[in-house]
């Protein structure tokens, strides 16, 4: 952990603990506030416009290669990270197809990700952060993408993609880092 966010942790506990605490209740003079406005934004906090998915499916499709988890405590955003290489297999991004509107984040950093998958990664249509660092992403199919309208970071070190493929990115919407 950062400094700075040890430090949010200390601040929250001298507050009580308080697991229903909201930083965007807090008057922005707060320490709390401030430490956190450091780190989060105010559309990462904003409430989510889609309902929580089942808590049996979400433990289901937790596999010896995948974490299914919610993003925070309340809240109905789901981050999916993927793990071990030797494991993964595409149809494992279909799977996820029951929760596939809850997921905002998605892990999929050395696993064996090409650019054909771009199309099933474009089936979670909230995404907002996508890790493809040190995949066989060649970038030839990047502008697909452009269908993810709340993507707002990509990952994409350790790929074949090149300045050209970057320049496409541009045209992103919401697209920030």
């Amino acid at each position: 952990m950062t400094e700075e966010e040890i430090e949010i942790i200390a601040q929250w506990i001298r507050k009580g603990s308080d697991f229903k605490l909201k930083v965007a209740d807090l008057p922005p003079s707060d320490t709390l506030s401030q430490l956190a406005g450091k780190i989060f934004t105010a559309a990462e906090m904003a409430e989510y416009d889609f309902d929580e998915a089942d808590p049996d499916v979400i433990e289901k499709l937790n596999t010896s290669n995948r974490v299914v988890m919610t993003e925070a405590l309340g809240s109905p955003a789901l981050s999916v990270n993927f793990f071990n290489s030797n494991l993964f297999q595409a149809d494992q991004l279909k799977e996820l197809s029951k929760v596939k509107k809850q997921v905002v984040t998605l892990d999929l950093a050395k696993m064996p990700i090409k650019d054909e998958d771009i199309k099933l990664i474009n089936e979670f249509e909230n995404l907002r952060r996508l890790n493809l660092s040190f995949t066989s992403i060649t970038g030839a199919t990047l502008p697909e993408l452009s269908k993810l309208k709340f993507l707002k970071t990509l990952s994409l070190s350790g790929t074949k993609v090149n300045s050209d493929h970057l320049k496409q990115l541009q045209s992103f919407p919401q697209l920030k880092t």
